[in-house]
C-alpha cells in the first residue's frame, strides 16, 4: 500500500545522553504537511518470548508538534536520541529500560485522521496552509542494535 513516503532508520552512536538514530522522510508521492518525529516511536523488539519495553515518563504534557513540509524530491532526516537505563527526570522527558541484549529498531511513524493542528504561536504559515496534513501510518526498515551490559550499545 503506498502511504505517500516512505521512512528509513539508521544507528548514529552510542553517546552518553544515549543512542543516536537518524530516520529519513523521502521518496514523497507528493506535498505533504507532516509532524516532527517523537523518540517515542522508536521501537525496541527483543527475541522471544521477551514482551518489547514500553517508555517511560515522569509527566504527561500535551503541547503542539512542530511541523514541517516533505515534498517530491526531498529527503528530510532528524536525530533522535533514545535514553536507555535511565529514569526521566527535568531534563529527560522519555527513556526506556532495556536489558543486554540484541534488539530489531525500527521507527513507527502516524498522525491519526482527524487529529488536531496547532498553530500555537499564530504562525499562518502560508506552506501549511497550502499543503495538505498527511495522516496514516508508516513503518521504517528495521535495524539491530546490541545493548550491552552497561545498558548502551
Amino acid at each position: 500500500m503506498d502511504v505517500g513516503f516512505r521512512t528509513l532508520i539508521e544507528f548514529i552512536a552510542d553517546e552518553p545522553s544515549g543512542l543516536r538514530f537518524r530516520l529519513a522522510f523521502s521518496g514523497s508521492s507528493g506535498r505533504w504537511l507532516l509532524h516532527y518525529p517523537a523518540v517515542t516511536g522508536l521501537r525496541f523488539v527483543p527475541p522471544p518470548p521477551c514482551p518489547p519495553p514500553e517508555w517511560g515518563t515522569r509527566s504527561m504534557v500535551i503541547e503542539p508538534r512542530d511541523e514541517f513540509v516533505l515534498r517530491c524530491g526531498d529527503r528530510i532526516a532528524f536525530d533522535l536520541v533514545a535514553p536507555v537505563n535511565v529514569a526521566p527526570s527535568d531534563g529527560i522527558r522519555w527513556a526506556i529500560r532495556l536489558p543486554a541484549g540484541a534488539y530489531d529498531v525500527r521507527h513507527e511513524y502516524s498522525i491519526a485522521a482527524g487529529e488536531a493542528r496547532y498553530d500555537f504561536l499564530n504562525k499562518g504559515s502560508r506552506f501549511a496552509d497550502s499543503t495538505p496534513p498527511w495522516t496514516g501510518t508508516v513503518v521504517s526498515n528495521t535495524i539491530r542494535v546490541t545493548v550491552s551490559d552497561k545498558g548502551r550499545g
